[in-house]
């Protein structure tokens, strides 16, 4: 009779224990939804991708941050002062940890404190592999509602100048939604993309961009989305790969391959994300040189704290304490990719197509860069 008192008592416990769990589990589903439906609605109107956006908000000129009174809500709003731009697999969520771990650099409240998603898929509705609800600008402004608050405080109490940024690597290169824009209405390439919409938002943006040796983008890509697990699905994968994009070349504009969504889709890896200087020709289209900080992953791990005091002077923002630097360098590297590494290094033929493939656009890059460390070996280069 004990035995079974005490097992009924623990019935109980069990079941209080998953009620516990399941109530705070919808919580946190609520927390999320109203983040990016109910907030969705400041301010009000059609999503930016429709064209509907006013005029380029009133900026509180005190602030270093571009934040802006919301009349509505009689609530201060805040955009991102930088943009870790991309890109996917070359350090972006180890470089933005170790960006926000500066005192006056804050995380924003999407997912690894940096990834939001907004201008490259949420805003049509789209994600990586599939589709979901579009979502307004207020979703984004909703998802720096800790770092406002933080910039406010400390402005209003301590004079103390913080900022936020948004490190979404997607943003850099994923266009695919080009023909939602109702600026692209009836075009066959379009004349409006991502970076002409954050030119509408943004007074003075910065943008760092990280690039990795293409072909070891690719791989670490490869098997972090779990294309592949081997070296050798990966050379069997490849040649469909180029193959597939020489042959839409062959009668498509590089702007429509790249850009295509049923291209995405079927290709057996994302090749086309390493073809750097194609994405960095539109972005340079619209924003300044000086609005960048361009670095190859190489360099940066090779020298880690020289990167980032120059990441800091780049932002404005004072060195920080020599203790806190310390602990910066100290960090471990975020984000690798373990099946990349179980797996081991590409086949020596693969890595020859590959260089192959990716060789024009290097030489584009490093010409446009006017930098021959951006040619990652691939010998033809022309200074002109």
């Amino acid at each position: 009779m004990q035995v079974l008192g005490s097992h009924a008592r623990m019935c109980w416990k069990h079941k209080w224990l998953f009620l516990a769990v399941g109530l705070t589990l919808y919580i946190t589903i609520f927390i999320m939804v109203y983040t990016l439906t109910v907030a969705s609605r400041l301010p009000p109107g059609k999503p930016l991708s429709l064209g509907t956006w006013p005029a380029r908000p009133s900026y509180i000129p005190h602030l270093k941050n571009p934040c802006f009174f919301q009349q509505k809500m009689r609530l201060v709003q805040c955009v991102p002062y930088f943009h870790v731009l991309g890109v996917d697999k070359c350090g972006t969520t180890d470089f933005h940890s170790r960006l926000t771990s500066h005192p006056d650099v804050l995380e924003n409240n999407g997912g690894l404190g940096k990834e939001i998603y907004y201008w490259c898929w949420l805003r049509y509705g789209l994600w990586m592999m599939g589709h979901m609800l579009k979502r307004r600008f207020g979703a984004y402004l909703g998802l720096f509602t800790t770092p406002t608050k933080k910039i406010s405080d400390e402005y209003m109490w301590k004079k103390r100048q913080l900022i936020t940024g948004d490190g979404t690597p997607m943003d850099f290169w994923d266009f695919r939604g080009w023909y939602l824009d109702p600026q692209n209405a009836g075009l066959d390439e379009p004349k409006f993309l991502t970076p002409h919409a954050m030119r509408h938002i943004y007074r003075n943006p910065k943008f760092f961009i990280l690039l990795r040796d293409p072909a070891e983008r690719l791989y670490s890509d490869y098997m972090f989305l779990g294309y592949g697990h081997s070296p050798q699905q990966f050379a069997r994968d490849v040649p469909r790969a180029i193959g597939m994009m020489k042959a839409c070349l062959a009668v498509n504009s590089t702007r429509q391959c790249f850009f295509s969504d049923d291209m995405y889709h079927k290709l057996p890896m994302r090749i086309h994300i390493s073809c750097y200087s194609v994405f960095l020709r539109e972005w340079l289209s619209v924003f300044n040189k000086k609005h960048f900080f361009i670095i190859r992953t190489e360099d940066y791990h090779a020298d880690v704290a020289g990167t980032l005091l120059d990441a800091y002077e780049f932002l404005g923002v004072g060195r920080p304490a020599s203790s806190t630097f310390e602990d910066v360098l100290k960090q471990g590297i975020k984000h690798e990719t373990p099946s990349k590494k179980r797996a081991g290094k590409m086949l020596p033929e693969t890595r020859a197509l590959l260089d192959e493939f990716f060789a024009r656009f290097n030489i584009d890059l490093a010409q446009l860069l006017q930098d021959r460390r951006f040619l990652w070996g691939t010998s033809e280069f022309s200074d002109g």
